[in-house]
């Protein structure tokens, strides 16, 4: 696992915050990025919901994920979720597929209702991903590690007793809605964000939160095994946690096809 070394570079951001606060930016994000690998595997994810009424909901399933190589040398997402509980939901799935830099003209769903793959295009991306408090928009940002924003680094901060950087994420395309700013604190020890707070206007709207606890390593990759994210506008709360994860090796394509990625 690549470790960044923080505390000489911090304190050069305080000093020259112009030039220095740039480059540590691109340094975290260099670090993030390198911490997720070119193909992977989760057996098994979890969604557990709960409502201001106290209704819980729980949804199962397995992850695919890969980092596509691209003619210009870059690396594009692709991630397929696809579930196997509850019952009434054992089928559907949801495909993202970078283009171009940008994700939100490449996210697909598949629900066994309706049979038919629907793209998800405009204010559909901002809602809940099936019932959770995950919008479409906030996975795919989550796989793509705030990926095609504009960042700024905002200096050191600590969750939980434990050193961090903070990152500011900007749309820079503000036309197509979404947040308006993400701020992100980066645990500098394993490159994991610990905390996220996503912006619309002056409010927080979504707070995630990943617990120090349940950091875990495989191989060179650390991840978090819970994540938690609490939208504060409907008062809803989703815990994701992850099992089982497989970093490397050959994933098939129709992984991530539109058109046959839900019948595997």
């Amino acid at each position: 696992m690549r470790i960044l070394l923080a505390g000489a570079a911090l304190a050069m951001a305080v000093s020259a915050p112009l030039v220095v606060a740039a480059d540590e930016a691109a340094k975290v994000l260099e670090c993030m990025q390198a911490n997720v690998p070119t193909s992977l595997r989760v057996q098994e994810v979890e969604f557990s919901t709960s409502d201001r009424s106290g209704t819980a909901s729980t949804l199962k399933g397995r992850l695919y994920a890969e980092r596509e190589l691209a003619p210009d040398g870059s690396r594009l997402v692709r991630a397929m979720l696809l579930l196997s509980a509850p019952p009434n939901l054992s089928g559907a799935a949801y495909l993202i597929r970078e283009k171009d830099g940008d994700l939100r003209d490449g996210m697909y769903v598949y629900l066994p209702s309706v049979k038919r793959v629907r793209r998800v295009t405009g204010s559909i991306a901002d809602g809940g991903l099936m019932g959770t408090s995950f919008s479409y928009a906030d996975f795919k940002q989550l796989q793509n590690t705030f990926g095609g924003a504009r960042t700024t680094y905002e200096g050191g901060g600590e969750i939980d007793k434990r050193p961090t950087h903070v990152l500011a994420f900007r749309p820079a395309d503000t036309t197509k809605g979404g947040y308006t700013l993400v701020r992100t604190w980066v645990d500098t020890q394993t490159c994991v964000p610990l905390k996220a707070e996503f912006h619309e206007g002056k409010d927080v709207r979504k707070r995630l939160v990943s617990p120090i606890a349940t950091l875990k390593q495989v191989d060179a990759y650390w991840y978090a095994s819970v994540i938690e994210m609490h939208d504060l506008k409907q008062d809803l709360h989703t815990t994701l946690r992850v099992f089982a994860v497989k970093p490397g090796g050959d994933i098939s394509g129709g992984f991530f096809d539109p058109k046959t990625f839900y019948q595997r």
